[in-house]
């Protein structure tokens, strides 16, 4: 009779495992990435994970455990996103989209590559949304190491859904800040920690449309080899100081807006920025003894993204 009531409780031990087996889900971390998805691929997955969690990432900061999150985000990214967050005093917003609101659609443009790094303007459907981020590839993956929030073009206002709000001081993420010149009415970003300097020209002949130089110093005031050149006239004038190409102008997209990239002068490269009505501003980037490094040229790609004439 024991034997037989021991048999008993034996199957239904293993009945009811078997039924707790069959009921409860096991969690599973998300799949790796593949490491040979390209950066447009990576971006994609990325922001079709973001729009469909089933939750809220930036609550208890979810963004910073979550086993996809960790696979897509560079350590330096989630110590940035940490740091603005911190920063908000009155709302804030999702630097991951930049905006407060989850749009319905984002769309992914190409990837401009340079060497580890890639710069990707991003859309989305909210009116005017646009922004950029850069992504660097390690150990086989491209992550999502900055993300550049901006306004739409031709407004000094971002959209009711996009970030740069006056809670906050920043508008890009990264280790960037915002940088805007009221006189000549337009904005970039640049590193965080750069310092700037307006240099005029004055009394210069008649010839030379030069109005002045926008300097860049990094976090320890040493001179970069960036600067903005300001220009009153149109493109013709701008070619009186600065000499055409002989050959055909090179030309590269940046975000939405395709910029002409000249050299009129060996090691001195400017991409140029037509407002059309009088202004141009040039960027103007030195490498007299070798070519542009690869930190270098993220830096001039984000900021030619986040450039924006004011209105």
């Amino acid at each position: 009779m024991k034997r037989s009531v021991t048999a008993i409780l034996i199957i239904v031990l293993a009945l009811a495992a078997c039924h707790t087996a069959d009921t409860i889900p096991v969690p599973t971390a998300p799949p790796t990435p593949p490491p040979d998805l390209t950066p447009e691929q990576t971006l994609e997955e990325f922001y079709d994970f973001y729009l469909n969690f089933p939750g809220n990432l930036m609550v208890d900061n979810r963004y910073r455990d979550h086993p996809f999150m960790q696979q897509h985000l560079t350590p330096e990214f989630v110590t940035a996103v940490d740091d603005l967050i911190a920063s908000f005093e009155f709302g804030g917003y999702d630097p991951f989209i930049c905006a407060q609101a989850l749009p319905n659609t984002i769309d992914v443009g190409p990837a401009d590559t340079a060497g580890d790094r890639a710069m990707l303007p991003v859309e989305t459907d909210f009116e005017g949304h646009r922004f950029t981020v850069e992504m660097i590839h390690s150990d086989g993956l491209w992550r999502i190491d900055a993300i550049i929030c901006q306004a739409p073009e031709g407004s000094d206002q971002p959209p009711q859904a996009s970030p740069p709000t006056p809670d906050s001081d920043s508008s890009a993420l990264g280790g960037w800040q915002p940088y805007r010149n009221e006189e000549y009415r337009f904005s970039l970003s640049i590193p965080t920690g750069w310092q700037t300097q307006f240099i005029p020209v004055e009394d210069h002949a008649d010839i030379d449309p030069v109005e002045g130089y926008v300097i860049f110093n990094d976090e320890a005031s040493i001179p970069t080899p960036l600067a903005l050149v300001i220009v009153s006239g149109t493109l013709d004038d701008y070619h009186r100081v600065f000499p055409a190409p002989d050959d055909a102008v090179e030309e590269r997209k940046f975000g939405t807006r395709t910029i002409p990239v000249e050299e009129p002068f060996p090691g001195e490269t400017y991409y140029l920025l037509d407002r059309g009505d009088g202004l141009l501003v040039a960027l103007r980037v030195i490498a007299r003894d070798e070519p542009v490094d690869s930190e270098t040229q993220a830096i001039v790609d984000a900021m030619l993204a986040s450039f924006t004439f004011l209105s």
